[in-house]
Parts: C-alpha cells; structure tokens; sequence
C-alpha cells in the first residue's frame, strides 16, 4: 500500500524540484504540507476508529484491568514505532477529533487546516462541556476560516479563548484561579553541569519577569562577551542575590557601563480592556495582556486597580490629519504637526500596537510592545508633506528580525480587499492577511488600515555570516576541551584531591 501511495504522487508531478523556479519550490512545500495534514488525519482517524471497536468490545463484555485505551494505545505504538506516551498522544487526538471536533477534522481532511492548528484548539478547548463544545468548536472555526485558516499561534489561541469566555466567563475565571493557586518553580538537574527552571507564575508577574531580566541584560556595554540569552540567565541570578543591576563582563577599563546605578525603573505591563470591563459594569468583559494574550475581566481590574489607565483614542488611527485627536501632537500649525514628525507620539504608538497585539509578519507571535514600529507608507524625511504620515493606520509593529526581512530583502505590503493586507515576496508569490489585534478581538470592530508599497533599502551586510559565528562556536568549545584535557594530563598519577 505504502509503495502505491508514493508511486502516485510520483506520477501526479509533486514529487520533483526540475525545471521549477523559486514560487515553483514554495508552490510544491506548500502542497506537501497540506498533503501532510490530509495524511495525518487519516492516521488519527485510524487510531480513534481502532479506540472505538475496543471500546464497543468492552461495553458489552464488561469492565477490564486493561481497558480499550491501553490496547488502542499498545497496538499503536508496535505497529508505529512510538514510545506508549506518543502512542496515547495519537490515540487520545484522534478520538478528540472523532467526537469532540469532527468539523475540524472535516476542515484537516480537506487540507483547509493543518494538525497544529488543530492541537492547538484541541487544549483550549479541553476544560469546555460536553453541552457547548459544538457551538464553541462552530465558532472558533468560523472565524479562522473567515480568515483564510491562517491564524496560527496566539492569534489562533486568542481566537479560541475570545469564542470560550464568550461562552463560559465562570469556568474561565476558576481555571485561571485553580491554575493560579497551583503556581510553582521547578528546578531540576541537566547535563553538562547545568540545571532547567520551570515555572508557572501568574500572566502579569511572568511578564514583568521578563521585561525586568531584559532590561538589566541590556545595561552592560557593547563589549560584553556573553550572548543576550545568557545575560538574561545571569540577570535572574543576580535578582536571585538581591543585586539591582547585571555586572559588565567586557573586563576593559573603559567601560561605558555607568559606575553609578541607574535609576530604578520598573518594567512596564500592557494591559487593553474596555471601559465596560474596567468599571465592571460588564463582569464577563475578558481583557488582552501584552505578550500574553485573552485574560479574564477580573484579573485585568486586579493589575488595572495599581496601573497607570491611558485612554486609547479610535481617532488616532484615522489617515486624515483632521480627524486626529486635539492636543500639542495635533496642533493646526505644520510646524508642530505630530503626523509629519519622523517619532510617534506616545498615544499614537499605544494606538497601533494595541490595533496589532504583536508583529505584523504572518505566524510572528512577539508582542507589540517589545516591537519597532514602522511607517507601512514609507515616511519622506525630505517632505513630510509629501505622504507616509506618522499615524496609527500607517504605523504597524514589526520584530527587529522582520523588520530588517521587510526592509533590506524586498517584502512589501499593499492594502488588500475588505480591509486585508496583500504580502508581496521575493519570489513573486503573494499572501493574504488578516488583522485580528486586541481592540478587533474585545471590541469586534476592525481597525482602519492604509498600506502603500515600501521601497527597497539597499542591503545591509552582517558583522559575522551564520557560518562564521557557528565556527566561532565551534572554536570556543574545542578551545575548553583543550583546556580540560590539559588539566586532566597535569594531574595524571597525581595523589588526589587533583
């Protein structure tokens, strides 16, 4: 059967690269990965059809030490080779699918959607009744394929949570204080001398976390020899000790490093919720927390109760100058015209990144805040006048590593049909986006969107090519062996302690 299956997509042509350009390869990876979830589901729809006829087994013949789980499960593993926790993995999605999710399933076998997707929905969903699943799973894909499938990641998660809270505000509000009570940190033994931390820590408490080791890890000199990662992994250590800011490690005498220390800042949360949701006047009203994503209404008016509010103006997202807010970024005078100014003002850049709630590269989960924001109309340092005004609708966050893709490689953005965007490749394919941020997933309007296509900046090389900074790796590694073998050689024959 395997070698028939492969033969025909052999002789169907999607099997080989000759005479194919470069949309050609993408074309055909993107057939093999919706043939892949096509295929999966066929897999999963075996394992949960197998579940199923043991279980019919042991209905009627009575109840087993080994029930029709745990022979569904050993019979899959042989046959695909898994370990018995994989093997339950397949048995138990499958089964989800079959009985709890069967429109998805119809939407994976028709390569609508793929399995990751699908996952992804199957554990928001898993705390849902038997009596709303169906109405719930119907919504949920409704509004992902209303955006063409694509959402993915948190956006698909923020979807699911909206539709859930919409449906069942109580049993959100308890697993969140369940799984809050049941908080934890975890360290355990690794090799190579080190050790994993794992943590469950509140939403805002993890996200302050966060931006607090970045912060400190971005306060040392440029010099510092340690990547960005391991001075966040050094920064936890030192909050761990009780010091209030991460040593320089550059070991130059003129390190620009401050001797003083700076003044402390505390990290910022973002948190977007309704007016309703604030006062509380609509109690099952959910909010959206900065890298996080769907939060409940009481957990929002908790961080709202000891936050600074800033009111979010709709206007100023508008492409027209005289429609923005009144105030000293707007004044009449061209001289002082916030929207002809290079740097957005301060409710200007709330506005677009709460519109967006992360990049606005397709799958790219980084939160708006911790994102560049960059003009989509390109902005004219020579005229101002002349277009790419500094307002919300042209303003979109963009992840350092997209920006640079969209900037140097030839990406490009233009307005699409019923308030979508068009994403232009290289290889001349093209791609449909759906805006789905916090004020469209609370609010359920869209936010306006004006897009012209960018120029190409010329290209920026690298300070170390992928393949230099991996042999440096490579080098420095070789260079401690070395180092250990030296000791180890200086000591042979010696009387211990060595």
């Amino acid at each position: 059967m395997f070698d028939l299956l492969v033969g025909a997509l052999d002789d169907a042509g999607v099997a080989g690269f000759d005479e194919l350009d470069d949309a050609g390869v993408i074309e055909l990876a993107s057939v093999w990965h919706r043939l892949e979830s096509v295929v999966a589901e066929r897999k999963y729809a075996a394992a949960a059809e197998l579940f199923r006829r043991y279980r019919e087994r042991d209905d009627a013949d009575g109840g087993w030490v080994v029930d029709a789980y745990d022979q569904a499960e050993a019979e899959i593993g042989v046959a695909l080779g898994i370990s018995r926790r994989a093997a339950g993995d397949v048995v138990g999605f499958g089964d989800t699918l079959a009985t709890r999710l069967p429109r998805f399933r119809e939407a994976i076998a028709g390569g609508l959607l793929s399995v990751y997707q699908a996952r992804q929905v199957e554990s928001a969903t898993r705390n849902v009744s038997e009596a709303m699943i169906a109405p719930v799973e119907e919504q949920i894909l409704a509004r992902m394929l209303a955006r063409g499938g694509t959402a993915t990641g948190r956006r698909l998660r923020d979807i699911a949570n909206r539709v859930i809270t919409a449906h069942d505000p109580d049993g959100i509000r308890a697993r969140r204080q369940c799984a809050q009570d049941e908080r934890y940190v975890e360290i355990s033994t690794a090799e190579d001398g080190m050790v994993n931390v794992l943590a469950s820590l509140r939403c805002d408490d993890g996200r302050f976390l966060d931006a607090r080791v970045t912060e400190m890890a971005k306060e040392v000199c440029a010099d510092d020899p340690r990547t960005f990662m391991a001075r966040r992994a050094d920064a936890l250590i030192a909050l761990a000790h009780g010091e209030p800011r991460l040593v320089c490690q550059c070991g130059t005498a003129d390190c620009t490093q401050r001797a003083e220390l700076p003044a402390r800042r505390k990290p910022v949360v973002h948190v977007i919720l309704t007016d309703t949701a604030l006062s509380g006047r609509d109690q099952n009203a959910p909010a959206y927390l900065d890298g996080h994503g769907i939060i409940d209404g009481a957990l929002a008016r908790e961080i709202a109760a000891q936050a600074v509010v800033r009111p979010l103006n709709p206007q100023a997202s508008s492409s027209s100058a005289d429609q923005l807010p009144c105030g000293p970024e707007t004044a009449a005078s061209d001289d002082h015209d916030a929207t002809l100014m290079y740097r957005p003002s301060q409710q200007v850049s709330d506005q677009s990144r709460a519109e967006h709630g992360t990049c606005q590269w397709p799958h790219c989960d980084r939160a708006a805040w911790e994102c560049d924001l960059d003009h989509n109309e390109a902005f004219n340092h020579a005229n101002p006048k002349a277009g790419g005004r500094t307002i919300a609708a042209n303003l979109g966050p963009f992840c350092r590593g997209h920006h640079r893709v969209k900037t140097f490689c030839g990406w490009s953005f233009t307005p699409g049909p019923r308030g979508t965007t068009l994403l232009h490749t290289p290889s001349g394919r093209h791609y449909t986006l759906y805006t789905s941020g916090p004020v469209e997933l609370l609010t359920g309007r869209p936010s306006p969107i004006t897009l012209t296509e960018s120029t190409l900046a010329p290209r920026v090389k690298k300070s170390r090519t992928r393949a230099q900074t991996r042999a440096s790796r490579v080098r420095a590694e070789r260079r401690i062996n070395q180092g250990i073998r030296c000791r180890n050689n200086n000591t042979a024959g010696a009387a211990p302690p060595f």
